[in-house]
């Protein structure tokens, strides 16, 4: 089940919508400004993990180092 978590700052209050991935991990589906808008972004996030057709994105990602040290510097 997806949940919101409100945020106060200085410019007033943002939430945040929260989910659990396939692991159980919790995993953020963003910072909206009006509750509404976060519960719907949770239960969207959610509805893809239920089909499947979630993906972390994050696993594809590549830090600078590896990049140069991988591709960049063997190149020159």
């Amino acid at each position: 089940m997806a949940w919101v978590v409100a945020r106060k700052g200085p410019h007033g209050t943002k939430f945040k919508a929260c989910y659990r991935d396939p692991s159980g991990a919790e995993r953020s589906a963003g910072t909206y400004p009006s509750r509404r808008a976060a519960e719907r972004a949770g239960q969207r996030e959610e509805q893809r993990v239920r089909e499947g057709r979630w993906h972390d994105y994050s696993l594809g990602a590549t830090t600078f180092r590896e990049y140069v040290e991988r591709t960049w510097l063997p190149s020159k």
